[in-house]
């Protein structure tokens, strides 16, 4: 083991207009953030959802409650 050293993983850099679903973030949360993107800014139009494991669910309540809310979105 005197040969192998640990590296410090770099943290991505996330977009103002991609949210990163965790496992234990509050849906609400999430949901305010991403409609105030799409209502209230004018530089994007879309967002990116991002998740892994079981964060996916949550992931997938977002995205059909900013359906519900905005329409026409696909």
């Amino acid at each position: 083991m005197e040969y192998y050293q640990k590296q410090q993983k770099k943290p991505e850099e996330t977009k103002e207009n991609e949210i990163k679903v965790a496992g234990n973030g509050q849906v609400p949360k999430y949901l305010s953030y991403a409609l105030r993107i799409l209502k209230h800014s004018d530089k994007y139009e879309s967002i990116t959802i991002r998740a892994s494991g079981n964060a996916i669910v949550k992931a997938m309540q977002i995205v059909e409650l900013i359906k519900r809310k905005i329409g026409n979105l696909h």
